[in-house]
């Protein structure tokens, strides 16, 4: 009698528990690759019994609530997810879910007693009928762009799957260099007596070595190996142009940089090189004057930055600008 009722217990359990079908036509619905949790489907998907792990991010992009580590990693979680269902469109025992709490549905949280995102709630297969509140791991959820290479690992780790992540098609990029390439084509076959000078010209290469080293000095291969975002938001959900920490830097950051040396390089080259040769002494004088002023404001906001990112450098110029 007592085998009878366990195995009608597991034979329940098995029925009601949620399907890795039932799991795919949520997702279709949510039209992506992960499932939207709304008021009406997350205590399917959360609670058990469930025949597949469900990794549920949980986070809040409202402006009003100051998360800016839930706007920076939604790019991120998009590309893990896209990535594994492209690779495993029946899901293969593993689906993602998100709530995001500018979507309204707060019953969610509030089931879940949050009271700070984002969070990462791990739900693995179960044969018992336990409620969302239970039978979770939770996963750390780094406050950095690593985000996605860190769940990918822990994946790796904890779940024994492997998740290649692809980058999205890039159609305006290659549509763009596809007309580059047909456009200099174009030119060299009707224009190539010209480039024949451009290419023997010592002012071209010597503007070219600048640029070479304005990319390298400023920060541009930083932040291509680290991965760092373009720009980002504060706790008030405006933008932010600048972030401190020598081992930090934004992408709009470096190019402010690569201005501020540029025009710092165009002056000093007009001014040993220019400016001695103008006929006019007051025309000389003006523009000598002038150029210097540029320096000195040029070298002053540089400072200003440098200060923000180097807590405790003590030197600077003029009190013009800074990006705090």
């Amino acid at each position: 009698m007592k085998l009878l009722t366990v195995v009608l217990v597991l034979y329940a359990s098995f029925c009601l528990a949620i399907t890795n079908e039932r799991l795919l036509k949520l997702q279709e619905r949510s039209g992506g690759s992960f499932i939207k949790l709304t008021k009406s489907n997350f205590n399917e998907v959360l609670a058990g019994p469930r025949n597949a792990t469900i990794i549920t991010l949980l986070t809040a992009t409202n402006p009003e609530i100051g998360c800016s580590t839930c706007q920076n990693i939604a790019p991120a979680f998009q590309q893990l997810v896209d990535s594994w269902s492209l690779d495993h469109p029946d899901g293969d025992g593993l689906f993602f879910a998100r709530a995001d709490l500018a979507e309204g549905h707060p019953d969610i949280f509030q089931a879940l007693r949050l009271n700070n995102v984002p969070k990462l709630y791990v739900y693995g297969p179960t044969n018992d009928s336990t409620p969302l509140t239970e039978g979770f791991e939770v996963w750390n959820v780094p406050q950095s762009i690593d985000f996605v290479d860190h769940v990918v690992a822990t994946i790796a780790e904890k779940l024994g799957k492997r998740v290649d992540l692809h980058q999205p098609v890039q159609w305006g990029s290659i549509a763009i260099t596809v007309g580059s390439v047909m456009l200099f084509l174009w030119l060299l076959q009707n224009y190539s007596r010209y480039f024949i000078l451009l290419i023997t010209s010592k002012t071209l290469w010597g503007g070219f070595a600048v640029f070479l080293i304005l990319i390298f000095t400023t920060g541009y291969m930083f932040n291509n190996i680290r991965g760092m975002p373009f720009i980002m938001q504060d706790d008030k959900g405006l933008p932010k142009y600048f972030v401190q920490g020598q081992q930090q830097q934004l992408g709009i950051e470096t190019q402010v940089i690569s201005a501020i040396y540029g025009m710092l390089a165009l002056s000093v080259v007009f001014l040993v090189i220019k400016a001695p040769g103008l006929a006019d002494a007051r025309v000389r004088f003006g523009i000598v004057l002038y150029l210097l002023g540029l320096n000195i404001v040029l070298f002053s906001v540089f400072l200003s930055i440098f200060q923000f990112k180097s807590s405790g450098y003590p030197f600077h110029l003029l009190n013009i600008w800074s990006p705090k």
